[in-house]
């Protein structure tokens, strides 16, 4: 969903930035516009487009259904960008839907710094470069370099929901029947639920 709270100009700058360095870019929004109590984000959208000179390097796909759809989407992308007003939390699951691509993310830091604490499968996508932290506050020029200065893409394996699931259980309810209380999800179900986030 493309809204104003998702800061969703702010990767129009960064594409600008990136064209700035005299690279070749294409930015993709994978999905549409959602109506808004006030405004019109979708003129504002093409406003902003033309005031950087970014109208034929940015594609928005609309809303897509199937998740294998949405999978092949952000995986035909070589990186995913955001720039979140609260920064990156747990409960975004399209940053694991990218993850589960082997598709780089990079986005703004927490603002707390133990954001992760009960979230094993962030802290591990960091430490293996997958999931690129910056600053909570940078701005478009410090994203430019990081994705031109972003490592040769390598698979990374596919999320294992099930040991997720059960590391955040324990997380939150250390006690010793709290993985026989709390079954799995399955992971199909996940699956769609990552695919909204």
């Amino acid at each position: 969903a493309i809204y104003p709270k998702k800061q969703t100009t702010a990767v129009l700058d960064i594409a600008a930035a990136v064209a700035a360095r005299g690279r070749d870019v294409h930015a993709v929004f994978i999905g549409d516009f959602v109506d808004a109590t006030s405004g019109d984000p979708r003129a504002d959208f093409a406003r902003r487009l033309t005031e950087l000179g970014l109208a034929d390097k940015v594609s928005v796909t609309g809303y897509i259904g199937p998740s294998a759809e949405v999978f092949a989407a952000i995986e035909a992308c070589d990186a995913m960008v955001y720039r979140l007003p609260e920064g990156l939390t747990s409960r975004r699951g399209s940053v694991l839907a990218g993850l589960q691509t082997s598709t780089p993310v990079l986005v703004n830091a927490p603002a707390h710094d133990r954001e992760f604490d009960h979230h094993p499968t962030f802290r591990r996508a960091i430490d293996d470069k997958a999931l690129v932290l910056l600053a909570h506050d940078a701005d478009p020029a410090a994203y430019a370099d990081a994705v031109l200065t972003l490592p040769t893409r390598t698979v990374q394996p596919v999320i294992d929901f099930e040991r997720a699931w059960l590391e955040v259980v324990e997380a939150v309810d250390p006690s010793p029947v709290a993985a026989a209380r709390h079954e799995p999800t399955p992971p199909a179900r996940i699956v769609r639920q990552v695919t909204g986030g």
